[in-house]
C-alpha cells in the first residue's frame, strides 16, 4: 500500500452515508463462509450460505502474495517463526525431529523453517493445494488434507505442530475437534503453537462506522462479528488460545500479544498491503453489505476505510504455545 500523502484525509459525505446507512433491499446474510488464511470452507450446516459472496477466495489474484507478506510480517513481529519456548526446547538440528504445519497455504512458513533447519523433517497440509509441487526444500512434504477429516499420521508423530490464522475457518466445535486430532499426533513432551489475528481493532469514527455497519443490537458488535457468531464462530478466539490448548490436554506455556500501530510501526506498510488485498478479496461481500452499485463506489469506500485505518488504528496478533504432557 502506497500512501500518497500524509495529510489528514477529507471524507466524502456521500461515501460516509454509504458506510453508515442501512441496506436498502436484500435480506440479511444468514451465514458466512468460514475462511482460513485465504481458504474458503463451508462449515457443517451452512447450506444457506450464498456462495456468490465467498470471502478471501483462494483463487483470487493476490492471495498467495498476501499469504507470503503475512508470513514475513509475522516473523518480524514475533522475532522468528516460533516462540522461545519451542526454540529453546526442541533440537531442530536433529534428523529425528518432525514438524507439522496445518493450513500451510502457500508454504511460506514451512519452507522458511525447512531452509533454516535442513536436518529436521517438515510436513505441510492444506485442503487447497496452493503449496509448491516441485520446487521445495528436500526436507519438506506437502499433502492436500483437511484436519477436520482426520490426519493420516500415527499417534505421537510430531515434535512440533503449528496452526495459525484459523479464527475465520473454525466453528467453536471445530476448534475442539481439530485440537483433539492434533493432540493425538503430537509426541509426549511435544509442542503446539497457535497464532491468531484480533478481529476487532480500535480506530477513528470512520473505522468504527465501518465495523459497526449492520449492527442490530446495543452491544455494537461489528457486522462481520455478527456474521461469525451466526456461523457459530468466536470473534474473540484470539484471546482464548491458552484455554483452547488447555482444554485439548496441553499445558499452556507461553502466551504473547503483539500490536502493530498502523501509523508508526516498522511493519505498517506490510500490514496496510495485507489489509488492502484482504478488502479486495471481500469485494462480493462488501457489495452486498453496503449495497454498492459500481466498482468506482467500492474503490472509494475502500480508500476511505484504508486511509482512516492507517491514520487511527492498529492490528494485534496473539500467539500461544502449549506442551503435551510426558507419559
Amino acid at each position: 500500500f502506497d500512501k500518497r500523502s500524509n495529510d489528514k484525509i477529507s471524507v466524502d459525505k456521500r461515501s460516509i452515508e454509504k458506510l453508515s446507512g442501512e441496506k436498502r433491499s436484500s435480506a440479511p446474510i444468514s451465514r458466512l463462509n468460514s475462511i482460513k488464511d485465504g481458504e474458503p470452507r463451508l462449515s457443517a450446516g451452512s447450506s444457506t450460505t450464498d456462495t456468490n459472496l465467498l470471502c478471501f477466495s483462494t483463487f483470487q489474484k493476490g492471495q498467495e502474495d498476501r499469504m507470503n507478506a503475512n508470513h514475513f510480517a509475522l516473523k518480524v513481529l514475533f522475532d522468528g517463526n516460533m516462540l522461545n519456548t519451542v526454540k529453546d526446547n526442541i533440537d531442530f538440528s536433529s534428523s529425528s525431529v518432525q514438524v507439522l504445519d496445518i493450513g500451510c497455504g502457500s508454504g511460506s512458513w514451512i519452507m522458511d523453517m525447512a531452509t533454516e533447519y535442513p536436518s529436521a523433517q517438515f510436513t505441510g497440509i492444506d485442503q487447497v493445494a496452493l503449496f509448491p509441487h516441485d520446487i521445495r526444500p528436500a526436507n519438506v512434504l506437502f499433502q492436500k488434507r483437511d484436519v477436520l477429516l482426520g490426519l493420516d499420521f500415527e499417534d505421537n508423530t510430531f515434535d512440533f505442530v503449528q496452526m495459525r490464522l484459523f479464527s475465520l475457518a473454525f466453528t467453536r466445535t471445530q476448534w475442539a475437534e481439530s485440537l483433539k486430532e492434533i493432540y493425538r499426533v503430537t509426541k509426549p513432551g511435544g509442542y503446539i503453537q497457535l497464532l491468531e489475528l484480533q478481529i476487532t481493532d480500535p480506530g477513528d469514527e470512520v473505522v468504527q462506522t465501518f465495523v459497526e455497519k449492520g449492527t442490530q443490537t446495543k452491544t455494537k458488535k461489528s457486522y462481520f462479528c455478527s456474521l461469525m457468531e451466526n456461523n457459530d464462530q468466536d470473534p474473540e478466539v484470539c484471546k482464548k488460545l491458552s484455554a483452547i490448548v488447555s482444554e485439548a490436554g496441553y499445558k499452556p506455556i507461553e502466551d504473547i500479544k503483539k500490536v502493530i500501530n498502523l501509523q508508526t510501526h516498522v511493519l505498517k506498510t506490510e500490514l496496510m498491503y495485507i489489509i488492502d488485498v484482504s478488502i479486495e478479496s471481500c469485494k462480493r461481500l462488501m457489495f452486498e453489505i453496503y449495497d454498492i452499485e459500481s466498482e468506482e463506489e467500492f474503490q472509494e469506500l475502500k480508500r476511505i476505510y484504508v486511509e482512516s485505518r492507517m491514520e487511527s488504528s492498529e492490528s494485534a496478533f496473539h500467539c500461544c504455545v502449549g506442551q503435551k504432557p510426558l507419559l
